[in-house]
């Protein structure tokens, strides 16, 4: 079955239904990738973690998430998503289940690793889908209904999680995340068409890693990956694990005011994330205008994690971390201003690339915030040290301002001369 944005057999409600799949994956995605702030209490307590272990294992499913983007990308391109995601469903599964009945840190991180390689396609799955059925300029909108989607999966992991884990034990849980896998993987292979819509080309079919090295050399890709690795790679490192444990140590937060703080976090993606999709649609047609969104929301969210690395507690720091949180899908309008720049035939590997490189920025967080944090002192009551907390901010914070600070530049540079190796696109480029 072969179909495309121009065949006038697939209908716009098709086309829709097309997209449900993926907008579920989506969530399940987030809801598996942030469970661990949630349980990560129950985990030191079984297994006998320190900081950099917890960070260690959780931070497992981001470098998988990032090895897998490559071959994800070229396999997205060449088998379509429904075949790729199908199975990618069924790898999340056998993590979940090997990740439930580990004993120790080697089954509690392979597994993990396997869920990550899982859900590897949750993002670039959805672009390319999008990408392949339907006109450029509607993207960077179907992105943004994506993350908005996606912050719902988190919602969902974050002050309900914790209210179920009060009845239900943290493999109970998970026990239930890997049942939704499969049904998620069945209703792909209902609703999604097999593709093979855009011949490659020769070179392409002979050498398709060639259009990695492409990608890699465009100053156009660089420009704005490093907004997504920045932006995108603190928001999901901190929401996955450190923020509710800062809550706990800098703002004093207890365990049910954390977590609804964490909810009231996806909630503000949530709602900034159809803002942004309802601008991104106006704005499709106007890349610049699509990048200033993307950048001042950026901006916005840089700012406000600086007036939070400035406070201590009472209700500013849950306010603040909500209100950054409201901005932390701009910098995901990264992947379409990538896509727009490559074929349809390359757009899984753009998108992929993008995801690759965000999520080494994810681990290298997720992991190394552990290691400042542990290098301090731990607390009387065993929590860790507001010093640490408030190192590791201060960090990423400044590695945030250098990535909006090259983009700028590289927005000059771009001006003055193509990027090496720019791939010419006949549609949204």
């Amino acid at each position: 079955m072969t179909e495309g944005p121009s065949d006038p057999a697939l209908a716009a409600s098709r086309s829709l239904l097309i997209l449900v799949p993926f907008l579920m994956y989506g969530p399940l995605d987030y809801a598996l990738r942030i469970n661990n702030a949630m349980i990560a209490p129950a985990l030191v307590a079984e297994f006998g973690f320190g900081a950099a272990q917890l960070g260690f294992v959780t931070s497992a499913f981001f470098v998988a998430f990032a090895l897998a983007q490559l071959p994800l990308g070229l396999a997205l391109d060449r088998f379509g998503p429904r075949r790729v995601v199908a199975t990618l469903l069924i790898i999340a599964a056998l993590g979940g289940i090997l990740y439930v009945t580990a004993t120790g840190i080697v089954g509690l991180t392979v597994g993990r690793f396997l869920i990550g390689v899982g859900m590897a396609a949750s993002l670039t799955g959805c672009i390319t889908a999008g990408r392949l059925w339907f006109a450029p300029e509607r993207l960077a909108s179907i992105t943004a209904v994506l993350v908005a989607l996606t912050a719902f999966g988190g919602m969902v992991a974050s002050g309900p999680m914790a209210a179920l884990l009060t009845v239900v034990p943290w493999r109970g849980v998970i026990v239930g995340l890997v049942g939704m896998c499969l049904v998620v993987m069945l209703i792909v292979l209902a609703v999604v068409p097999r593709h093979d819509a855009v011949p490659a080309a020769p070179a392409d079919r002979d050498r398709p890693w060639r259009v990695y090295g492409v990608i890699l050399t465009s100053l156009r890709f660089w420009r704005f990956t490093p907004i997504a690795m920045g932006g995108m790679g603190v928001a999901i490192a901190y929401q996955s694990l450190w923020a509710p444990l800062w809550l706990r140590d800098v703002a004093g937060y207890d365990a049910t005011l954390r977590a609804w703080v964490l909810f009231a976090m996806f909630t503000a993606v949530l709602f900034g994330s159809l803002g942004l999709g309802w601008l991104s649609a106006r704005l499709g047609a106007r890349p610049r205008a699509l990048q200033a969104l993307a950048l001042g929301g950026f901006g916005m969210s840089i700012l406000l994690q600086v007036l939070l690395a400035a406070t201590r507690g009472g209700l500013a720091p849950g306010l603040l971390w909500t209100g950054s949180a409201l901005f932390f899908a701009c910098p995901m309008v990264a992947y379409a201003i990538v896509a727009r720049k490559f074929p349809p035939g390359t757009a899984g590997r753009a998108a992929s690339a993008v995801n690759a490189l965000l999520f080494v920025a994810v681990f290298l967080t997720q992991w190394l915030t552990g290691v400042v944090i542990g290098a301090f002192p731990a607390t009387a009551d065993g929590g860790y040290a507001v010093a640490g907390h408030q190192a590791s901010l201060w960090a990423v914070i400044t590695l945030q301002v250098l990535a909006l600070l090259w983009c700028m530049l590289a927005g000059r540079l771009e001006a003055r001369a193509s990027g090496p190796g720019t791939m010419p696109t006949k549609r949204g480029g």
